[in-house]
């Protein structure tokens, strides 16, 4: 039987993987799981992917927030960027109108008919404006308000599960 020996350097190279993993955990990808509805049929619940951590937001992105609403029981929402800091949102009879411009939702389809209120939203500087793709079944902006960008975790940027849904965002 043949003796296995581990040098320093062997422990240090281990050592220094653990600790790239565990950065780019940290600063750069969060793994995500979603729970509930909301954002159908995007996402689904259970579907599980990473979020980015870094980069601009941009309008229609999907972001991973902070629970703003002290009434669920959920610890992150999963929802879409609609409005960015200083624009006026506005939805009326079923269309999206940004600072009274009609606006086109791309991922929404002919069939996607929602029974929602008319309203309209003054987003304040350094906040966004987030609602679910399942407008009917979403708890998002038009219950909590706009949300501050420190409460933005990440986009959501990679499904990988389950593995026939696989896909970038």
């Amino acid at each position: 039987m043949k003796k296995m020996k581990i040098s320093l350097r062997d422990i240090g190279i281990f050592g220094g993987f653990i600790a790239i993993l565990i950065i780019i955990r940290i600063f750069i990808f969060s793994p995500v799981i979603v729970d509930g509805s909301s954002m159908a049929p995007t996402l689904y619940d259970s579907d599980r992917g990473f979020a980015l951590k870094i980069g601009k937001l941009q309008r229609f992105s999907i972001v991973v927030l902070n629970n703003p609403d002290q009434f669920s029981e959920e610890e992150k929402f999963i929802k879409r960027v609609v409005g960015l800091p200083g624009e006026k949102i506005e939805y009326k009879n079923n269309n999206l109108y940004i600072n009274n411009k009609a606006t086109k939702e791309n991922f929404k389809t002919e069939d996607m008919i929602w029974e929602m209120d008319n309203f309209i939203y003054q987003i304040p500087p350094g906040e966004y404006f987030v609602l679910g793709d399942n407008r009917d079944h979403s708890t998002d902006s038009r219950n909590f308000g706009s949300i501050h960008r420190d409460e933005i975790i990440g986009t959501f940027r990679l499904r990988f599960y389950p593995i026939s849904s696989f896909r970038l965002f």
